[in-house]
């Protein structure tokens, strides 16, 4: 994978599909939508509360997400 560059893309598609894993079933189970453009991850909320709950974490879950799937695939957090 690392010859065709898809480590990262393949990165990115695990963190999608790990959400709820990652997260717990409260945010997954909140959570609309998720997608990944130039290594930034946009989740979309349908919770006020926890929208601002995540907004405030923003660093923690980049952190969570870099210490599980490696540094550098997730590089920033946009709460919808």
């Amino acid at each position: 994978m690392e010859a065709y560059r898809l480590k990262d893309k393949f990165s990115e598609k695990t963190v999608i599909q790990e959400w709820d894993q990652l997260m717990g079933k409260t945010v997954a189970s909140r959570t609309q939508s998720l997608s990944v453009r130039q290594k930034i991850l946009y989740v979309k909320i349908t919770s006020g509360p926890l929208k601002k709950e995540l907004m405030m974490n923003k660093s923690k879950v980049v952190a969570l997400i870099a210490e599980k799937y490696g540094k550098g695939v997730i590089n920033d957090l946009v709460i919808l």
